[in-house]
């Protein structure tokens, strides 16, 4: 069993099936997802590459994310019980269809291509998993993992100033998702960027100055999602009568720890916080470059990180293998998130990898870095 399956089957089994066919806005009941991966990877790991299917084809329609979007998954649901099996069942069969019959040449096993891209996409169905679990308020076996820590006052006091320059962005053609290809050149302004993530102490600062009540820090956009939602605080934030700080992690309110990245924020959330800072978010290259150079603390490992920068194609983009990952999603209002969270494995670490979700999303492991300067 990949380390992806292993985390991705641990997880669902540390829930009953009850709390899997709960469903949570956005995110819909996470038992889908979970059929969803074993039909994905059947798909993937035998019959695109010539083997013989193990799940019947009426699953393959169930767990079609374009036939049944997160709204309409409810419907659908199979007992945990199969799903798991079906998972187990994909896994076996793929396991030995790969090592006797599997022909190494055929162009999605190129380098363990189709492989490394199915351990992906179960790297991100299990955060959704902890998405879903964080938003329900279900306590879970987190594995060891937990948030890391920002070195105290440093994510204040350390800048890095970058020099205008023309940056290579991106992957040669296959080296990861297509919406990372091809690799091309961006010319940069000068800029400087925060070596560290926003901590919950310079949120906390945000919130105690009336940050969620300042319209002159929010855009039009993420002032309506504010009021829509009466905020005075992140969502699951809460004081108690001495001033203190708390927040729900996974079912349990834990005193906010101010070194640790600020996270589970709307991009109209960081946005507003840049603002009350004099700074920006920065663009996704102005990410990628000072990353590629070795200047991010918690570049991985962090929080995904919301940028300025709109998901689009690179120049000359080429949807791959299937369009249906990235093509489908560009011009749909989706803003790029970079980084990798504390919640993902390394299957998804990479300056290049480009994540993306809607502004009012706020479930997600999401902070924000500070950039100055620049165009953004």
């Amino acid at each position: 069993m990949s380390r992806a399956r292993a985390r991705l089957v641990a997880l669902a089994e540390s829930m009953d099936s009850a709390q899997l066919q709960r469903a949570a806005q956005p995110l819909g009941p996470p038992l889908w997802d979970l059929g969803h991966v074993a039909h994905f990877a059947q798909l993937w790991l035998l019959v695109k590459l010539g083997g013989e299917p193990v799940l019947d084809a009426d699953g393959a329609r169930r767990y079609d994310p374009e036939r049944y979007p997160r709204d309409r998954r409810e419907a659908v649901l199979e007992p945990l019980e199969k799903v798991l099996g079906d998972l187990h069942a994909v896994e076996r069969a793929a396991t030995q269809f790969l090592l006797e019959r599997a022909d190494e040449r055929h162009p999605l096993l190129v380098d363990g291509w189709v492989c490394r891209m199915v351990a992906s996409h179960e790297e991100q169905h299990t955060e959704t998993l902890l998405q879903f679990a964080q938003r329900a308020g279900l306590t879970v076996d987190l594995g060891g993992r937990r948030p890391p820590v920002v070195a105290k006052g440093l994510d204040e006091a350390e800048r890095v100033e970058i020099a205008p320059c023309i940056t290579s962005i991106g992957l040669e053609r296959r080296g990861g998702y297509d919406n990372e290809s091809p690799e091309h050149g961006v010319a940069l302004d000068a800029y400087a960027i925060d070596r560290w993530p926003v901590s919950n102490g310079r949120l906390i600062e945000f919130v105690e100055a009336g940050g969620y009540r300042r319209r002159e820090l929010w855009s039009t956009a993420g002032w309506e999602w504010n009021r829509a939602r009466a905020l005075a605080a992140p969502r699951d934030w809460r004081p108690d009568a001495g001033g203190r700080w708390w927040r729900r992690h996974f079912g349990v309110w834990v005193p906010v720890d101010e070194h640790e990245p600020a996270q589970l924020l709307s991009l109209h959330e960081a946005e507003a916080i840049a603002s009350f800072a004099g700074a920006r978010l920065p663009s996704e290259w102005e990410w990628e470059h000072a990353a590629k150079l070795g200047l991010l603390q918690l570049a991985e490992g962090g929080v995904w990180e919301w940028t300025s920068t709109d998901f689009a194609p690179y120049p000359e983009f080429e949807p791959w293998p299937y369009p249906e990952y990235s093509a489908t999603h560009f011009g749909r209002g989706y803003r790029v998130l970079r980084g990798a969270a504390w919640t993902v494995g390394p299957c998804l670490v990479r300056p290049t990898y480009r994540n993306w979700d809607l502004p009012a999303r706020d479930h997600l492991f999401a902070g924000l870095r500070l950039c100055r300067g620049g165009q953004g």
